[in-house]
């Protein structure tokens, strides 16, 4: 999506369905390198999830995973990036062994960087364009602050329908509409 289309509201909604229906996920944002990636997914398994306080990389903690609970191959870890900018990068990402590992990833990223991975990568991922909120989203997210869809003047629906600008405008003292 584009800059300001929703793509991380809409991450970080996919990883509360995820986690209400049980299944673990990891968020991963401000990365710069595979590596980072790697080590940032390990160290949350590893250390925050588990509790421990040495170092292991992911291969290592995916093996230990399946030690300690052999039936539970198929309860995948997602493992969410938000905002990759760079095509390398994603595509790096996109190629790294995590079905091996037992783990899903979702990579939020810009128009072009998808159009990019589908054409490079299509076989390997799936790819969920994100646009403006519709009415219903949008409509949830005013009744949040006390407003309504419906009440606004047709020029500001329009421009509410992008996600950030929502997000400012119900920063915005109710007043300050009147």
């Amino acid at each position: 999506g584009q800059s300001g289309a929703g793509k991380s509201w809409q991450l970080g909604r996919l990883l509360q369905t995820f986690a209400q229906e049980g299944q673990p996920t990891t968020l991963i944002s401000g990365a710069t390198t595979t590596e980072d990636v790697l080590a940032r997914v390990a160290r949350d398994l590893w250390q925050t999830g588990l509790g421990n306080t040495s170092e292991k990389t992911l291969v290592a903690v995916s093996l230990f995973l399946r030690e300690i609970a052999p039936n539970a191959f198929g309860s995948r870890l997602i493992v969410a990036v938000d905002d990759i900018q760079d095509i390398d990068f994603a595509r790096d990402l996109v190629r790294q062994d995590w079905t091996d590992w037992d783990m899903r990833l979702v990579l939020t990223v810009p128009d072009a960087v998808a159009r990019s991975l589908a054409v490079t990568d299509g076989d390997a991922i799936h790819l969920h364009l994100v646009s403006d909120f519709s009415v219903d989203e949008l409509d949830a997210l005013l009744k949040q602050t006390g407003r309504r869809w419906a009440g606004l003047p047709s020029d500001l629906k329009r421009l509410l329908r992008n996600p950030i600008l929502a997000g400012l405008f119900i920063e915005l003292p109710y007043s300050s509409i009147q």
